[in-house]
């Protein structure tokens, strides 16, 4: 699978303002739903769920928060980068400025 597969032009935001996480992911599932026809309730439910089991913050600045979503037949991507880096309770303590989402189906075995 080739980048270009997972994430079209339109699936990048280069500023987002946000305040915390839970903030970011209603945005970010909002943008997803637009681009990728999906539920935007069922996506932000999705990520938030997964968020809750143990956060997505890899560290140095990164999240990759990810998903399944039953109503998706191929893995969707979306990458952001925010304005001001807000707390996502990374693994080292550092504040996130760079998110890559993914969205699987879910059956997938990926995400």
């Amino acid at each position: 699978m080739v980048l270009s597969d997972i994430l079209v032009p339109q699936a990048i935001m280069p500023g987002i303002q946000t305040t915390s996480k839970k903030r970011l992911l209603q945005e970010i599932s909002l943008h997803i739903a637009s681009i990728y026809q999906l539920d935007q309730v069922k996506v932000f439910s999705a990520l938030q769920e997964r968020e809750n089991l143990g956060p997505t913050g890899m560290g140095h600045g990164v999240a990759i928060p990810h998903a399944r979503v039953r109503t998706i037949e191929s893995v969707k991507g979306l990458f952001a980068r925010l304005i001001k880096p807000i707390d996502f309770n990374s693994m080292d303590g550092q504040c996130v400025d760079l998110v890559f989402v993914l969205i699987a189906p879910e059956e997938s075995g990926a995400v």
